[in-house]
């Protein structure tokens, strides 16, 4: 299994940086978005990401997920290509479920103005 450490190291990563105004995208389907999705996340159609990114600004850090990684490496790669300057993967349930607690506690605290 992966080690606890490195989860709560990332964990503390990611808070900080929806601490810091990240944003966090999810790449799935509005369907599957509609079921469950992670506090604070907008839903960005891995189909739609092209034409929806130009409304975000490139300079703000994003979090990418969706459910098994694919999508949202896929994401990550192109939001790069389109000069994004700080894109993370989270994969999928496997890898951003440990961090749920962190995120919900990120979401609960006021933005950091920049």
């Amino acid at each position: 299994g992966l080690n606890p450490q490195m989860y709560d190291s990332a964990c503390s990563e990611i808070q900080a940086l929806l601490l810091q105004g990240a944003l966090l995208v999810d790449v799935r389907t509005p369907a599957e978005f509609a079921q469950r999705a992670l506090p604070g996340a907008v839903n960005l159609p891995l189909p739609r990401l092209e034409r929806l990114s130009r409304q975000l600004d490139p300079e703000r850090p994003v979090l990418v997920y969706c459910r098994n990684g694919q999508r949202s490496a896929h994401a990550r790669r192109w939001l790069q290509s389109a000069g994004f300057k700080r894109v993370i993967d989270l994969g999928g349930p496997f890898y951003y479920l440990p961090c749920v607690p962190q995120i919900e506690a990120a979401r609960k605290r006021p933005a950091i103005a920049a």
